[in-house]
């Protein structure tokens, strides 16, 4: 969120109007006269501990913690304790949601269709002296989330980002998507979109890879370990789903034994695809690039350094995909706390982290969690604000946070409704549903750093904040 949507969020909930009036002040010369990020960084350290946000951080992230997981539910186990050995009151509250998890993949490439096929490993490496290489068989198979099971072969057209435009290019240059397996890269639009795009124009599977151009790892890149670059076979894994919450249960909460629609009904509204997906490396989609042919494609088409000449196809590169993944009801727990405040108790503002990930979670989400954390139990927070904290999950759909917001229906009833997200890749859109929707959405950043400025320097700030997240992934946007 921009800056300059920043005065209405404290004019709205300051009880002084003195002290509203100097807050957007400061705030309009953080606008004009915007201070350096070195400068936000030295503030925010100095409202906090960075010694036990790493404590938290590595307690976290011991282990990949994917939604509906044991370990998963050990990480909400770690976060409940912390939240009560501050003297915070905390509960879990649990929801029974539909999950998707990989059973078997494949994918074989040849350079026609009567050529011998050669197969992909569909493998991420790890790197040497991963001090986490012990654990990496606990994560799991690359996959889209929610993707369609079944089985594909066909000759490959090229898509570039998968977006309704390319689609629409694709059909001027008179190439035929049809009954083909289209190749798109990540980047510009979310994945489901891209897969559902290739459905509408006639594909039979979709494939949608990391190109080195944005996302490193190209010829002569650097990449993780060594720099922030994703490495050659690095893939990018998330959802596919389209929709909000439970696929099964749109518009109630997913709990006990309540009514839910079947999978097929949810795939007739589009909202889960029909056909087959899966992501690549960018090392495995330059590899079938380089046995497209056809018209070359267009220079915004093109891939960076060292890649090879992208054209649009059909084929003669011919690919035969199987998926076969399993969607099952799984139970995932939302830690809930509250921090009551002094006025102004019918105000909420929503602060946002989920807390599974697809493997360990670093940086999404957990980078978010352990800040959270710190942030809640230091004094800086406390004795000025007014918390309700609501620890989501799970990333692979932004389930219950939906839920919450209708379990809760007070939420709908509240004059100031504020979401400020602490993972950096939320999306207004996927936190809340159609029947309640936040005043303002903001993103950790500056934001955070304003509000933990304004605490420690007027005291008077009285706010209800709840701390839960989106559960779709927006990894890719």
């Amino acid at each position: 969120m921009k800056n300059q949507n920043q005065p209405p969020l404290f004019y709205r909930i300051v009880p002084v109007p003195a002290g509203a009036i100097i807050v957007t002040v400061l705030l309009l010369l953080f606008t004009i006269y915007p201070r350096s990020t070195s400068t936000y960084h030295s503030l925010f350290l100095s409202l906090s501990s960075n010694e036990t946000a790493a404590r938290h951080l590595f307690a976290l992230t011991r282990r990949p913690h994917v939604a509906g997981s044991d370990a998963n539910a050990v990480a909400a186990a770690y976060v409940i304790n912390t939240l009560s050995s501050a003297s915070i009151p905390s509960h879990i509250t649990s929801y029974n949601v539909l999950l998707s998890y990989p059973i078997h993949r494949s994918l074989s490439l040849s350079t026609n269709s009567s050529a011998p096929a050669i197969p992909f490993d569909l493998i991420q490496e790890i790197y040497p002296g991963d001090p986490y290489a012990a654990v990496a068989a606990d994560i799991l198979p690359t996959f889209h989330a929610y993707a369609h099971s079944g089985t594909a072969a066909g000759r490959v057209v090229y898509a570039n980002y998968g977006r309704v435009e390319d689609f629409a290019a694709l059909k001027a240059a008179a190439v035929d998507v049809s009954g083909n397996v289209v190749i798109a890269r990540y980047g510009e639009i979310y994945r489901g979109d891209i897969v559902r795009n290739a459905q509408l124009a006639g594909a039979i599977a979709a494939l949608v890879y990391n190109d080195a151009k944005d996302y490193g790892g190209g010829l002569g890149g650097k990449w993780f370990p060594n720099d922030r670059w994703m490495p050659p076979s690095g893939v990018q894994v998330g959802s596919t789903y389209r929709g909000l919450g439970d696929p099964t249960t749109p518009g109630w909460a997913s709990v006990g034994d309540c009514e839910r629609i079947g999978i097929e009904e949810v795939v007739a509204t589009g909202l889960m695809p029909g056909i087959p997906s899966l992501p690549l490396s960018s090392r495995d989609g330059e590899a079938i690039l380089r046995t497209i042919r056809g018209k070359v494609a267009a220079d915004d088409w093109q891939g960076g350094e060292g890649a090879p000449v992208y054209r649009l196809g059909p084929g003669p590169g011919f690919v035969h995909l199987t998926y076969l993944g399993n969607e099952t009801l799984m139970m995932v727990q939302n830690v809930i706390a509250v921090i009551e405040g002094r006025e102004e108790p019918d105000r909420y503002v929503l602060l946002g982290n989920h807390r599974d990930a697809w493997t360990f979670g670093a940086v999404d989400p957990n980078s978010g969690t352990a800040a959270l954390l710190e942030e809640i139990i230091s004094r800086s927070l406390r004795f000025t604000k007014l918390f309700i904290i609501y620890q989501m999950n799970s990333l692979l759909s932004f389930f219950t946070s939906n839920k919450n917001y209708r379990k809760h229906s007070s939420f709908s009833s509240s004059p100031s409704l504020f979401f400020i997200a602490l993972c950096g890749k939320c999306h207004r859109a996927n936190i809340v549903g159609a029947r309640v929707k936040p005043k303002h959405f903001f993103n950790l950043g500056q934001i955070m750093v304003a509000l933990l400025s304004y605490s420690t320097i007027f005291n008077v700030l009285e706010i209800k904040i709840i701390i839960g997240k989106e559960i779709k992934n927006y990894e890719n946007a």
